[in-house]
């Protein structure tokens, strides 16, 4: 993958000798959650183009795009642009998206918001065999059933090329959610309180005897969960890097980042966490690193070698190198990873939060971030199954922003990235595999390109 400006957050990269290059000269390499981007595997590096820690894209200083603004438009002046968002100032862009609370500068200059482009999709949006969308009116029984049928599947699937996402609409639900490789469970209500799941929403380790080192490839975002003594007394997510929580609301006991059911083996090392509340405690146990960004919680305990806090509310007390604890007060800028909802018409839309500066805890209290949302017809929605790298390069050169439904993807050239704002959205860790020895995706100079939620794997040529 190749980059000029834009840099990259919860993306995720897997096997030896792929490099993602950015903006930035500074290679990162190893596992670091959060912090622009996540690489994993042996040999894995990555660079970050500066955009904060746990951000999702950056606007390189404010500069401005497409000469002024959005093709034209000034997105905080509330001028209308020809495929943008709404500004901060109130106006309507023909592309049809709504700005809560404006993009923001930087630098003196304008920001192109997400979103925007002439592409318009018509139709429903489809969004293919592995994207599993339940509802209240189901019935938890039926739900459950095929969340346990998915998820003996996928719980020891380590190398495996099957990718699930859950979409779980507003309402309540008793559910044991066990989240496993390569799935995804999604809220898609406006808050992650809109989807209140009692019961759990869960990683454990049991298929390693209790030992989660190796439970990686796994995220949940949006929703809330009442965890039930039943199941765990404390929701569990026990993990080991390429994982995120994020958007999440734990309203009763904590979350324990450890199998306590694994006995002597209950390792775990590593995983992040933002922009979530925590009503309880988070029990780190045997976890020997991990990140937390914007977290609102009532008390952390424990920790190994290296915990890192940063922009949160409830930190533990003590510094290193007398604890394992590493603070940022505020998280310096930041643009949170952009969510689906569904409203009460049915209608999709992606929310592409625009950028915060020095912010501590939640995003989504009683004031909500500024964010652009983007109407679904703005997508070109890919299949792993149907769509080549000329498909999506077609759709992408037509205006469209670009989500990747759950699946691998086996690309004979690169994606081409050239639109400013253009937004690129991956479901259950979508898998983008470079067959020619081609890049995976170049990103061309320019402004406000989000990619978030997309695994990319070397191929076995070198790229």
């Amino acid at each position: 993958m190749q980059s000029s400006k834009s840099s990259w957050g919860l993306v995720l990269i897997a096997s030896s000798g792929l490099i993602v290059a950015c903006s930035s000269s500074t290679k990162r390499s190893g596992v670091e959650p959060g912090d622009g981007a996540v690489a994993t595997g042996s040999g894995a590096t990555s660079s970050s183009g500066g955009a904060g820690i746990g951000a999702t894209s950056s606007t390189n200083g404010g500069a401005t795009a497409n000469g002024g603004g959005v093709n034209g438009g000034t997105p905080n002046g509330g001028t209308t642009g020809a495929g943008g968002a709404t500004s901060s100032g109130g106006a309507t862009s023909n592309g049809g998206a709504t700005a809560n609370g404006g993009a923001g500068t930087g630098g003196g200059g304008t920001i192109t918001p997400p979103g925007g482009g002439d592409y318009t999709a018509s139709g429903p949006p489809d969004f293919g065999p592995n994207v599993f969308i339940f509802d209240p009116s189901m019935g938890d029984a039926t739900i459950q059933s095929k969340l346990d049928g998915i998820f003996a599947d996928q719980q020891t699937n380590q190398f495996g090329s099957s990718r699930y996402a859950y979409f779980f609409k507003p309402g309540k639900y008793n559910l044991d959610v066990q989240i496993g490789f390569y799935m995804e469970a999604l809220g898609l209500g406006a808050s992650p309180d809109d989807v209140s799941i009692t019961g759990a929403v869960r990683a454990m380790a049991k298929w390693n005897q209790g030992n989660a080192t190796l439970n990686f490839w796994r995220l949940a975002e949006n929703l809330s969960v009442t965890p039930t003594s039943a199941i765990n007394k404390n929701d569990v997510w026990a993990t080991s890097q390429a994982t995120a929580l994020r958007r999440i609301h734990v309203t009763s006991g904590g979350v324990n980042l450890f199998d306590p059911e694994g006995g002597p083996n209950e390792w775990a090392s590593g995983g992040f966490i933002a922009d979530s509340k925590i009503d309880g405690t988070v029990v780190s146990g045997s976890q020997q690193q991990y990140l937390t960004r914007n977290v609102t919680m009532q008390q952390w305990s424990g920790g190994v070698w290296n915990m890192v806090f940063v922009g949160n509310q409830g930190n533990p007390t003590g510094t290193w190198p007398g604890s394992p604890y590493t603070f940022v007060g505020a998280t310096p800028a930041l643009r949170e990873k952009p969510y689906l909802t569904i409203d009460g018409s049915g209608d999709y839309s992606v929310v592409a939060p625009t950028v915060t500066q020095n912010t501590t805890g939640i995003s989504w209290g009683a004031t909500a971030a500024p964010s652009t949302t983007i109407p679904i017809s703005k997508f070109y929605i890919a299949h792993a199954d149907k769509d080549s790298a000329d498909t999506i390069n077609t759709a992408l050169a037509a205006g469209a922003n670009l989500i990747l439904t759950p699946g691998v993807y086996h690309l004979a050239s690169a994606l081409a990235v050239n639109r400013a704002g253009t937004l690129i959205l991956g479901l259950g860790l979508a898998t983008l595999t470079p067959d020619q020895g081609t890049p995976a995706m170049t990103v061309a100079d320019v402004d406000s390109v989000t990619v978030a939620g997309v695994l990319f794997d070397a191929g076995a040529t070198n790229s």
